[in-house]
């Protein structure tokens, strides 16, 4: 077994969704606070009940998410989302 990441998966990721599935149809990592910021600056905040939710994401630092299909039953999709507390 290699010791290198997967293509497309950044070390700093796993302490998110962990170890990536042998298969999965999309793996997300999202950096909340950068991702924050960045609506802040861009004037996103001005969304309604926008500051609500920004509240409760600040308590996270990072997100992520798999999202894999059922090979079996095409119509059965599982998600999972994790978020990272520090």
């Amino acid at each position: 077994m290699s010791a290198e990441p997967k293509r497309g998966v950044r070390p700093s990721s796993g302490a998110t969704v962990g170890s990536a599935p042998e298969q999965s149809d999309t793996l997300i990592f999202l950096d909340l606070r950068r991702l924050l910021a960045l609506g802040e600056q861009t004037g996103l905040t001005a969304i309604p009940g926008l500051a609500t939710a920004r509240e409760d994401l600040r308590r996270a630092s990072a997100a992520g998410a798999v999202v894999s299909a059922d090979p079996a039953h095409p119509t059965d999709t599982t998600a999972e989302l994790f978020l990272q507390t520090p």
